[in-house]
């Protein structure tokens, strides 16, 4: 961050984008932390989600599911043409246009025997080392970060998100009080169904708080 600006700037995470980077703005909203490197000067996040509160079981069960993922490095599907790897992305984001999906899949793949892959690094497929559990990263401890947030913080929301559960918004609200709220139409992929109102939000914050 200190080789983009020096100054106050926006923060926006997505999903668990936003967890990353509500823990960053936790420790880097404060006045203190300007000496360090440039303070969070506001904070959007959307669709964001927290942790679950984990039970002594899971911690058997994540430990075998990290084992098997060392055992068994992740490789990229091929696919026939680029047509194909578009369809793939429109199966996990249906929301997403036609057009849209083959002009993103013809950036993100790269040729290669038999056709085409990701040219995104496969090891981000592997889960080992992901700690976001109520294990090893408990929601009260969470919640407790968020609190911490001094930026002003604005929290979206896709009105038809499966992540948006009762209780979560809830302790959320309970933690940042002062977030703005905002419900848009769609689901948990806002960047892709609601673009141009996340753009305006993240305009309107910049605008409002001056970074």
């Amino acid at each position: 961050i200190t080789e983009l600006t020096d100054k106050p700037f926006i923060l926006v995470g997505h999903s668990l984008g936003s967890v990353i980077a509500a823990m960053y703005a936790s420790v880097r909203s404060h006045s203190s932390s300007a000496s360090v490197s440039p303070k969070v000067g506001a904070l959007i996040l959307v669709d964001t989600v927290l942790p679950s509160d984990g039970n002594d079981n899971e911690v058997v069960e994540q430990l075998a599911t990290h084992l098997d993922y060392l055992a068994s490095p992740p490789q990229h599907p091929v696919f026939p043409d680029v047509a194909t790897a578009a369809s793939r992305l429109r199966l996990g984001t249906p929301t997403m246009s036609e057009n849209l999906a083959l002009k993103l899949a013809n950036r993100i793949t790269e040729p290669c025997d038999g056709g085409v892959r990701w040219r995104w690094d496969p090891l981000l497929r592997n889960r080992t080392g992901i700690g976001f559990n109520g294990n090893s990263f408990p929601k009260a401890r969470y919640l407790e970060l968020l609190r911490r947030i001094q930026a002003p913080t604005t929290l979206i929301y896709g009105d038809t998100s499966h992540l948006n559960r009762t209780d979560d918004l809830s302790q959320q609200q309970a933690a940042m009080p002062q977030a703005k709220r905002v419900f848009l139409s769609g689901g948990h992929n806002l960047h892709i169904d609601a673009p141009q109102a996340i753009a305006n939000l993240i305009a309107e914050a910049a605008i409002k708080y001056e970074v």
